[in-house]
């Protein structure tokens, strides 16, 4: 019976691991965050505790509902393409294959060519995966 609890609390502590100080440096009134790292978790703040919450199997986190969907409903947010004039590009806030392409405020998502993923230090740059 001890070892059957155990197990149901390592469980429990493995999905409810800690991000770190992610809340800490987000002033912003949000209690809900997208895990920059992980498009199907997201990340609730409890004051200044982070809890990383993972999305069931199949769906991601939808940065304007808040809430885990399908990853066909879109899930760019409304201020991603801040400032609102100009053209440029941004990375994708969690899928390194991808990265946002703004017109004036206006964001779409463009996929890197060839399997290339964004490179983390020249973003948005796709630059070829080397393995």
């Amino acid at each position: 019976m001890f070892l059957a609890r155990l197990v149901i609390f390592a469980l429990v502590y493995i999905n409810f691991a800690s991000a770190g100080d992610f809340c800490r440096t987000h002033e912003d009134h949000r209690k809900i965050f997208p895990n920059p790292t992980n498009c199907s978790q997201f990340i609730m703040c409890q004051g200044f505790t982070d809890v990383i919450m993972e999305c069931p199997a199949g769906l991601i986190f939808n940065c304007i509902t808040l809430a885990c969907d399908w990853p066909a409903n879109g899930t760019i947010p409304n201020d991603w393409c801040d400032p609102p004039t100009g053209v440029f590009e941004k990375e994708h806030y969690c899928d390194c294959s991808k990265y946002v392409y703004c017109v004036n405020g206006v964001p779409s998502i463009k996929q890197c060519a060839n399997n290339a993923r964004v490179d983390a230090c020249n973003r948005p740059q796709c630059k070829k995966v080397v393995i």
